[in-house]
């Protein structure tokens, strides 16, 4: 399961490998990574540099918060009033490897 977040461009050198990319602009980037184990992610997670989005199935219908949308709407504008899965299926447009599922 690929997990998504924004974060600032210089916040990427400190995830490793297995993830991937969209620039929104103002030095910020939509981010998708595979994660291998729970304790990496929480780690990740708790960065202060990290926004992390909704979990795709265990959060589907949280809506996005004001946080989000603020960094999201400007690339992704059903960001306002969406959920993660309006972010992952426009972002996959974009990218197919945004997609949520690792195959």
């Amino acid at each position: 399961m690929k997990l998504f977040y924004v974060v600032d461009k210089e916040t990427t050198q400190h995830i490793g490998t297995g993830w991937h990319s969209l620039d929104l602009g103002n030095n910020k980037l939509l981010v998708c990574i595979h994660w291998k184990d729970e304790a990496h992610e929480a780690a990740w997670a708790s960065r202060p540099d990290v926004i992390s989005l909704p979990h795709p199935i265990y959060e589907a219908a949280v809506p996005l918060t004001d946080e989000h949308v603020r960094h999201l709407s400007a690339t992704f504008p059903q960001a306002v009033g969406g959920n993660i899965h309006s972010i992952i299926k426009e972002a996959s447009k974009r990218d197919l490897r945004m997609r949520c599922y690792v195959l």
